[in-house]
């Protein structure tokens, strides 16, 4: 009898480790690939909209920014082209400065008073004496027409410089030698430069002076 009991006891002790074993298989812990998964029942996972008024209003302030950038390039690029407007020239621009001053003395009769008695000298120690400086710098054309009578209000000077920068020094110079002049017919002098030319003139009164000595009408 009690080897009976032992077997059935045994018997029921390997029943109950099967169920549990059985029991354990069938509730496996949940995986995180299983978690992402969607319900059994169909329905679907929340998803974020995006608003198309955000989307267009985001594109227009990232264009805006573009735009804004582009701009701060160009106005540095602005900046240095300005710096280099100062341009060297090799050559004359081929406008005739003597031909020009002799206009300028054949019209008097015409829109002023009579033709002032002016001639061309080349005389440089004349010349370096009443614009003193001028012949430091590499000029390209130098035109002067002076009186008879040396110190009379009446004076045509034109230069063609080698760069911006000579011709602002010139009208300085230009600007010195007006300011020395004596006599009432200094009041009457012009200064005049464009680009790289640069010129003085002095006439008597009532005497005819364009508003651009470069583009004579």
């Amino acid at each position: 009898m009690k080897k009976k009991l032992i077997a059935l006891m045994l018997s029921a002790l390997m029943c109950a480790s099967l169920f549990t074993a059985c029991s354990g298989q069938s509730k496996a812990p949940i995986t995180d690939e299983e978690e992402t998964e969607q319900p059994a029942d169909g329905t679907e996972t929340e998803e974020t909209e995006t608003d198309p008024e955000d989307t267009e209003e985001n594109a227009d302030k990232s264009g805006e920014e573009q735009v804004q950038g582009e701009g701060e390039g160009e106005g540095e690029e602005y900046e240095e082209g300005t710096s280099q407007e100062d341009e060297y020239y090799e050559v004359s621009t081929g406008l005739d400065l003597d031909y020009l001053a002799q206009i300028l003395i054949e019209i008097q009769p015409e829109k002023g008073n009579e033709k002032p008695d002016l001639a061309k000298t080349e005389d440089q120690e004349l010349i370096g004496k009443y614009y003193p400086g001028l012949s430091d710098m590499n000029l390209l054309q130098q035109v002067c027409y002076m009186p008879p009578e040396e110190g009379a209000p009446c004076e045509i000077m034109l230069v063609e410089c080698r760069s911006n920068s000579d011709a602002s020094r010139a009208m300085e110079i230009f600007q010195t030698r007006i300011n020395q002049g004596t006599g009432d017919g200094w009041k009457n002098a012009k200064t005049f430069s464009m680009n790289n030319l640069a010129a003085m003139v002095c006439l008597p009164e009532g005497s005819y002076i364009p508003e651009n000595l470069f583009i004579l009408d």
